[in-house]
């Protein structure tokens, strides 16, 4: 079930929800989950979003973007991921709430995995090649 704007009551700086089917939809900031799982994953994080801000900071139009979350079926919040590192050419660099697949797809994107958790980001990952088409 998609949450609407008035139900979440929540005011955000960033721009208005979009409408879908007359409704505005609520696109969560958070899954709840924590952004690493163990000190290694947080270091494999950190090392790779700023080697990749820093090789990208001089060029307009292309935002490096870490542990956002990221949806990839329209109306459904439930369809999401939040990958550790994303890179999205041709959108501006200005601070975003969350991504949205079918507004602009990411030119690189990556998860690093844990072992229990693998499978499932495997399954996400095949949806996207396939969808991407």
């Amino acid at each position: 079930m998609s949450v609407t704007v008035s139900e979440k009551n929540k005011v955000t700086l960033f721009a208005p929800p979009q409408k879908n089917g007359g409704k505005e939809i609520y696109y969560p900031e958070s899954d709840g989950k924590p952004v690493a799982e163990t000190e290694i994953h947080i270091n494999r994080i950190f090392n790779l979003y700023g080697l990749l801000r820093n090789y990208f900071s001089d060029k307009a139009g292309v935002a490096v973007i870490a542990d956002m979350m990221f949806y990839y079926e329209k109306g459904n919040t439930r369809k999401s991921i939040a990958p550790d590192v994303m890179v999205v050419k041709g959108v501006h660099k200005n601070p975003r709430r969350v991504f949205k697949l079918w507004e602009k797809f990411p030119t690189l994107f990556l998860k690093f995995l844990h072992a229990e958790r693998g499978a499932m980001i495997c399954r996400k990952s095949i949806f996207f090649i396939r969808n991407s088409a």
